[in-house]
């Protein structure tokens, strides 16, 4: 109004100027294009003059405020100063108003108010999750407010932002400035909203840094200057329909060749008009510069879009005088505007509970979306600081007991503490001798032996190594180990589900279903729980670990998974030390070389050709190979998480593609014989065949590759320990169960799973559990076996109910599989702490035999089955050696001047099949000779690496696959439930005997190796696989996007480290 020689008699709304604006504005379009059609049929505008046909514009990057999409008859003229419809001329002044550009001024500034308060709100409410969400939610909507400046130039300067002003060039930088810093904003304020009190990961906020901020100023934009000549022909141009400034000629550019400009000058340099912003026909702000630093860069030929050249596009508005100017593309490319979303959005996903990361996600590619397929209206934006604004605000009503730290405290116990549970041994709950006859079979971790051997105090104790003098001194006091035993009068009443197993499988699925709100019973065999996860006291005054000696899955979704099922984070120790590289397991391949061979953790590339330079190539390919995939990164376990696909089409559409994915892949192929296409050197054949197969217990002639292959991408990251023994994971998990009113309770052996039939349509579904002691019937709307397939399928649910239910594959399976073999250990204690022997945290697989076998591991095992005795005087049979004293970095808290050593070899069921139908504690003297001839055979192979433990061994005890079947109910011992031969991988066996769902009796399921294969993470995994049956697929990702979680901690070199 004030640039209008008119005055208004009173003061008059913002919005009604506007509207007259726009009125006469519109009024001046209808004739103008009626005079540009008379004066075309009259030939009087040369075809030179028509502009050309621009393509639909694409969304930028941002918007500004709501602006309503306006369609213009007429596109923009070229040379022309102001487009067709969005100019007015009043009093010989010529004034730019953008469509309804006071409304958006008026949206802008109201949001920019909103985004202030917000601000204020959560820097008051206090916290690192509260001021998190105060920096990126200040850095998003500060853009509001370069957004009302540039709406009001564009409505009240002369000429518009048409004119590029200094206030437009300098609103533009300062509007690009905020738009790359937004992605940075919203990783640090993810980062200190997940709880990361050390802020992001230094070399992610590096990259974030050095894209988002630096690569734009080092780039370089082509650009075209523009010759700018008065002509008759621009004359004519002007005069056909769009009115300019009095005096002020028109002309059509001159284009000469392009030329490549630092993009640092064009956006440092105020005077580079090509750096303003401008209004779009369509209405919206479209902020320069940022179109033509990384024009086409990102967005790929297959994408199938127009590749623009710069030098063709249609100039932007000229300056005044004929002045030269530069042009570039009139709109952000997709590919960058897609890299500034996944930008802000990717953090946000580390933020829990996982809904409330994936619903701040969900509003910011919500609103880019709009943004994109309804040409840029710029108001979503508003909508998004608005959205996101209110998220923030609502998270703690949203989700109760949100910590304002962004980290979640550990889960309140049901009743009383935990306890370490790894300290003093109290059998008062147990039978004489400390044990109870069966139990539920778990499968065992990655690298597995059997479970506790026999309490020295039992008749059947083995004789012992020279103790060393003098004895260790008393350990301190320790804190009593909390157990669970089976009492009556404390089971829960209105069961849920009854699981057979407190493996990892068992109390992970528990642990799910306790979060889904229900109450599970979760009994177990063994007067401890944890399966193979426990670790026990009873032995040399020491501590020993039953199945885990150090597991995979670092900078996999083991971390995420652990998280799910513990009620507090428990602690994983990386093997090894920065000085070695973190190295995690030593071979000694029998052929002298010295030092060892080794598995580094990140470098196993790096550590292979270091030693074997000549098969470089070879050993790429093949770890290429292994990195796509293999056992525990493929379509198995996604396949088990499916719905039936008889219930639900697509999901058997989706198994069978999954399937094919597992194929392709060649799971038949041995490990020996793919290993063969890659390397030609024996002892890296050997190495990579069998190097790890004290891990899976299987030939490499016989085992499928995938096996060999999957166990080295696990480990690839490096190896890990849980410190303070893996008794620490049960511990962490059983409060989550019984924090729902479930119990965990041992020495309580289950001998069959109760089926009744449905009266009224005569389906079979199991109620309940019988136990094998007196009888007692536990019921139970479900029943979950973690107890492993034989278990289940031949002892649990008994011949006439498999017959009813139609159930006849335990016949094929067996006559196809056959049961792992299992291990013969030595338990070794020791008097002195780790560093007075060089104990070492990194496994050794020893085989000095191997070269007698010209490296062929198949031809060597076959010779040690048939007579495990028959290598010692070629060096030695294949044998493990790990040092959990060295691993632990809370070893010495609770046994200082201790440590131990385990050694374990493969043990067969036939060695000791004689002795297997005597009693537990009470077997006869041919059983304790026996073991007696394998000390030697292990005393020998701890001197040879660690000579300074001659005679300061305190204790030695042995234990056989006969201990594995008695203490966590093992058939055969077995250490890995069915063998992982190439037949263990076929579809038709997996789709009719590995279902997570027991055909034909409904309300029945099964977890761990039972479904898929064994180990730690194979047993964790699947656990989550029976819960989506169980609770549904939806139900459960909606569970876990809700859940607070409690990843564990990782540490290197006894601190922890930042993620």
């Amino acid at each position: 109004a004030r640039r209008s020689r008119r005055r208004w008699p009173r003061p008059r709304p913002a919005a009604a100027y506007c509207a007259e604006l726009l009125g006469r504005q519109r009024r001046r379009e209808v004739c103008a294009r009626a005079r540009t059609r008379r004066m075309a049929a009259a030939g009087a505008v040369p075809t030179s003059c028509a502009a050309p046909a621009s393509p639909r514009q694409r969304a930028p990057l941002r918007g500004s405020s709501a602006t309503r999409r306006l369609r213009r008859a007429t596109p923009p003229q070229v040379g022309a100063r102001v487009y067709a419809g969005s100019s007015a001329v009043r009093h010989g002044r010529h004034i730019r108003i953008a469509p309804r550009a006071c409304w958006s001024l008026e949206v802008s500034l109201a949001t920019s108010a909103f985004v202030a308060g917000t601000v204020g709100a959560l820097l008051a409410r206090g916290g690192e999750r509260a001021r998190g969400h105060a920096l990126f939610l200040g850095v998003f909507g500060a853009m509001q407010l370069v957004d009302a400046s540039l709406w009001y130039e564009a409505a009240h300067a002369e000429g518009g932002l048409a004119a590029c002003t200094l206030h437009n060039r300098l609103a533009t930088r300062a509007g690009i400035s905020i738009i790359a810093l937004e992605p940075v904003a919203a990783l640090f304020g993810a980062s200190a909203a997940a709880g990361r009190k050390n802020g992001p990961n230094p070399f992610v906020a590096g990259a974030y840094v050095l894209f988002y901020l630096v690569s734009p100023l080092v780039g370089s934009a082509l650009l075209s200057p523009i010759e700018v000549a008065p002509s008759s022909t621009a004359q004519s141009c002007a005069s056909g329909g769009v009115e300019g400034p009095p005096g002020v000629e028109r002309a059509l550019p001159v284009v000469r060749d392009c030329k490549r400009f630092p993009t640092r000058g064009l956006l440092l340099d105020l005077s580079a008009p090509a750096v303003c912003s401008t209004v779009t026909p369509g209405g919206h702000l479209q902020y320069g510069g940022m179109d033509i630093v990384y024009h086409n860069l990102l967005t790929p030929p297959e994408w199938g879009l127009e590749e623009v050249s710069v030098c063709e596009l249609a100039p932007g508005e000229l300056c005044e005088g004929g002045a030269a100017t530069f042009f570039g593309s009139r709109e952000i490319p997709l590919g960058l505007r897609l890299a500034y979303l996944l930008g802000m959005v990717i953090p946000y996903l580390q933020v829990k509970p996982r809904a409330a990361g994936f619903a701040h996600g969900t509003i910011l590619t919500g609103t880019w979306m709009i943004g994109y397929f309804s040409d840029a209206h710029a108001s979503v934006w508003c909508l998004a600081n608005v959205a996101q604004g209110l998220l923030m605000l609502a998270e703690p009503a949203i989700w109760p007991g949100l910590p304002k730290d962004g980290t979640f405290p550990p889960l309140a116990l049901a009743e009383g503490p935990t306890g370490a549970a790894t300290m003093s041994s109290d059998d008062s709950e147990s039978d004489a001798g400390g044990e109870s006859p069966g139990g539920a079979a778990q499968v065992f971790a990655a690298s597995v032996t059997p479970p506790s051997p026999t309490p020295a105090s039992s008749p059947a104790s083995d004789a012992t190594a020279k103790l060393a003098e003098p004895h260790p001194p008393p350990l301190p006091p320790r804190v009593k180990e909390k157990r669970y035993p089976f009492r009556e009068k404390e089971l829960p009443e209105d069961l849920d589900a009854v699981i057979i197993g407190s493996g990892i499988g068992g109390l992970a699925l528990g642990a799910l279903l306790a979060k889904a709100g229900q109450k599970v019973l979760v009994l177990e065999a063994h007067y401890r729980p944890g399966g193979c996860t426990h670790a026990f006291t009873e032995i040399g005054e020491n501590i020993f670990d039953s199945g885990i000696h150090y597991v995979g899955g670092a900078k996999g979704p083991m971390r995420t998974l652990l998280s799910h099922v513990c009620a507090h984070p428990i602690e994983l120790a990386f093997m090894g030390s920065e000085k070695d590289g973190y190295t995690y397991d030593l071979f000694d391949m029998g052929d002298g070389a010295q030092p060892l061979y080794s598995y580094r953790a990140g470098e196993l590339i790096e550590s292979l050709t270091e030693r074997f330079p000549h098969e470089a190539d070879g050993i790429r390919s093949y770890i290429k190979d292994v990195r796509g995939g293999g056992i525990l990164d493929n379509g198995v376990v996604l396949s088990k998480m499916l719905p039936d696909g008889k219930s639900v089409p697509c999901a058997g559409r989706l198994r069978s593609w999954l399937w094919s994915k597992v194929r392709a892949r060649s799971p038949e192929v041995t490990a020996r014989d793919k290993i063969a296409e890659y390397v030609k050197d024996p002892v890296l054949r050997a190495l990579l065949s069998g190097g790890q197969m004290i891990d899976w217990n299987l030939a490499p002639g016989e085992v499928s590759w995938h096996v060999s292959a999957g166990m080295l991408n696990y480990y690839f990251d490096g190896g890990l320990y849980p410190a303070g023994s893996s008794n620490t994971i049960p511990q962490a998990i059983i409060p989550v169960i019984e924090a729902a009113g479930g119990k965990v309770m041992c020495s309580a052996p289950v001998s069959e799973i109760l089926v009744e039939e449905e009266a009224d349509d005569g389906t079979l579904r199991a109620v309940g559990v019988k136990l094998a002691r007196g009888g007692k019937v536990v019921r139970a709307r479900q029943v979950v076996s973690a107890a492993g397939y034989v278990n289940t399928y031949q002892r649990f649910l008994t011949e006439e109910v498999r017959a009813r239910a139609g159930i006849t594959h335990p016949e094929r399976v067996l006559s196809n599989l056959r049961l792992s073999h299992s291990h013969v250990c030595a338990y070794i204690s020791l008097n002195g702490p780790p560093e007075d022997f060089d104990l070492g945290p990194a496994n050794i697989h020893s085989m000095p035999a191997l070269s007698h076998y010209d490296y062929d591991i198949q031809a060597m095992q076959d010779a040690f089955y048939a007579d495990p005795f028959c290598q010692e005087e070629l060096g030695g049979c294949l044998m493990t050696l790990t040092c959990p004293s060295a691993k632990d970095p809370r070893y010495a808290d609770d046994l200082p001047g201790r440590s131990n050593v385990l050694l374990l070899i493969e043990g067969l069921h036939e060695w000791f099949e004689q002795y297997a139908s005597s009693k537990h504690g009470r077997r006869d003297e041919g059983y304790t000779e026996l073991k007696r001839r394998f000390e030697p055979m292990f005393l020998e192979r701890l001197y040879r690496y660690y000579p300074k433990t001659r005679d300061k061994i305190t204790h030695l005890e042995i234990s056989t696959p006969l201990s594995a079947a008695h203490f966590i109910n093992s058939p055969g011992g077995a250490s890995y439930g069915l063998d992982w031969r190439p037949e263990h991988f076929e579809e038709d066996l997996h789709e009719e005997a590995f279902s997570p769902t027991v055909r034909g009796i409904d309300g029945c399921y099964v977890t761990g190796e039972s479904i898929a294969f064994g180990g730690f993470y194979g047993a964790l995994v699947t656990a989550f696989a029976t819960a989506t049956h169980m609770l549904g697929l939806l139900p459960t990702l909606w569970l876990l996007a809700n859940d607070h979680g409690a990843e564990p901690v990782m540490l290197k070199d006894g601190r922890p480290m930042r993620d």
